[in-house]
């Protein structure tokens, strides 16, 4: 079995029904990893108090991820997102393996410094709390709609489609690349590890890397570094996508 030295998972949404909690619980208990880090939006904020209504496997994966020490793991990095901007005034302050920020930098083994961050300060255009709470109500119900409606036409439905379509324009509208480029050239780094998007991916720009984590909503996935300084985006069926990368 390979052993990663490094996890980063992003986009969770811990609170959310559309959230495939279940999947990752047993995708981490299949794989042998060292390091941990959450590259933002792990949790939906404005659900945090009600965590006792979560569906039991949410509940499961967020003790495992905050409270479970039997893996001996370092420290867990938490990088922030725009669902879970503030999620430090909560209890995590009392949980000493736990280090919150907004962004952080890793070296790979291969000595490549890459900026770790959530993806959305590439946004042009900031959305107010109160709006950000509005679109996961409508965004959970709407997406609990279509998947009740998947069940019944066994065919996927076109909330997918209609989520890329948004953040496409969005990606448009507000200079997306160019932005992440200003960030990871701002902190001279050799690339970025980011979220956001729900897009996996591994890709290079004009000497630059970009790995994207992927999300636990839609695609199900996760990036992982081993011990050979290569990345790998795994699914929940632990199999490595065809592309990979050296660090």
């Amino acid at each position: 079995m390979t052993r990663y030295r490094t996890l980063f998972i992003s986009d969770i949404h811990l609170g959310s029904r559309l959230c495939h909690a279940k999947d990752l619980l047993d995708l981490l208990n299949c794989l042998s990893y060292d390091n941990i880090v959450l590259v933002g939006d792990i949790i939906e904020q404005s659900r945090f108090n009600n965590i006792e209504r979560w569906p039991k496997e949410q509940q499961e994966l967020f003790s495992m991820l905050f409270f479970n020490t039997s893996n001996n793991r370092s420290k867990i990095i938490y990088v922030v997102g725009n669902h879970d901007t503030d999620i430090g005034k909560y209890t995590f302050n009392n949980i000493d393996n736990i280090e919150i920020v907004e962004y952080t930098t890793y070296t790979s083994i291969r000595g490549a410094k890459f900026l770790v961050e959530h993806g959305h300060r590439a946004n042009s255009i900031r959305i107010r709390d109160s709006l950000i709470i509005v679109w996961v109500v409508l965004y959970d119900l709407i997406g609990y709609i279509f998947r009740i409606i998947d069940k019944m036409l066994k065919t996927q439905s076109s909330l997918y489609i209609i989520r890329r379509c948004i953040k496409n324009i969005m990606m448009l509208l507000t200079s997306y690349n160019r932005r992440l480029d200003m960030l990871i050239e701002c902190f001279d780094c050799d690339g970025i590890i980011f979220g956001h998007l729900h897009k996996p991916s591994i890709k290079h720009r004009n000497g630059l890397t970009y790995l994207n984590c992927g999300d636990w909503i839609e695609h199900e996935t996760l990036l992982a570094e081993d011990y050979n300084g290569e990345f790998h985006i795994l699914t929940k069926e632990q199999q490595k996508s065809p592309t990979s990368i050296s660090g």
